[in-house]
């Protein structure tokens, strides 16, 4: 996968975990909570990851 794709879909699950937490009518259980926080972590670093390499090539 190129930096340029793994930006765009780190960039996409961000939003998409990011609007699932904020989005919540109500408060999810302890276990939920935690993987969202963890999957949008992994999907910020990916993110930056991915910036930082593409910097490194262009």
């Amino acid at each position: 996968m190129t930096p340029k794709t793994s930006a765009i879909v780190s960039a996409v699950a961000v939003v998409l975990i990011g609007y699932s937490i904020l989005s919540a009518d109500e408060s999810p259980s302890t276990a939920l909570a935690t993987l969202q926080y963890i999957l949008l972590a992994a999907a910020v670093v990916g993110l930056v990851g991915s910036l930082m390499k593409m910097e490194k090539e262009g």
